[in-house]
């Protein structure tokens, strides 16, 4: 398999085509566009800031949204950051039970397959859903196309959110992000 980096950017080409070329192209009128990177790190819980958009879209828009405003879709790595958003996603009142998150599967066997898809990087923390019904353990790859992540709100506390695979064309909020360290 070609690096990363290749990947990467075949994967983000083939991602702005889809979201330019939908059939039903969702309006993002009603969602504040140009987002104030500044505006939104003085609101922030660590060291990025975060923007909720409650718009259903599949990844590939989410993706391409959060690009055409200057942010990335939302990653993941620590156990500190999961708790943080959460908190967060309470504060803002901005409550959906998923989250597209830029985590994509680029491979087919392995939970290693995994990346975080703004930088390519393999994830370093998970927060998969674990059940005491292995079926419905995470990730599974059901009918195997699962091969974008969601945050999952699954009823686990008030601040936690699980982490699932489900296939790229489905619709679910989503979270754009932007590093404040930089600003």
């Amino acid at each position: 398999m070609g690096s990363p980096t290749r990947f990467s950017l075949v994967f983000i080409i083939l991602a702005l085509l889809e979201a330019v070329i939908l059939q039903n192209p969702t309006d993002f009128r009603s969602v504040k566009s140009n987002f104030s990177v500044k505006e939104l790190c003085a609101k922030k819980t660590n060291e990025k800031a975060y923007a909720f958009i409650p718009i259903k879209v599949n990844w590939f828009e989410a993706f391409a949204f959060c690009a055409r405003n200057k942010m990335r879709l939302l990653t993941i790595n620590s156990h500190v950051e999961t708790i943080d958003l959460g908190k967060q996603l309470r504060i803002e009142k901005e409550v959906e039970d998923e989250y597209w998150t830029s985590g994509t599967k680029y491979g087919s066997r392995t939970v290693s397959d995994f990346i975080w898809f703004t930088d390519g990087s393999p994830f370093i923390y998970t927060n998969w859903y674990e059940s005491t019904n292995s079926r419905y353990n995470q990730p599974n790859n059901l009918n195997g196309n699962e091969k974008c992540l969601v945050l999952s709100n699954w009823n686990m506390t008030e601040y936690w959110y699980k982490w699932h695979d489900v296939p790229c064309e489905r619709n679910f909020a989503f979270i754009c992000e932007s590093d404040c360290n930089n600003i």
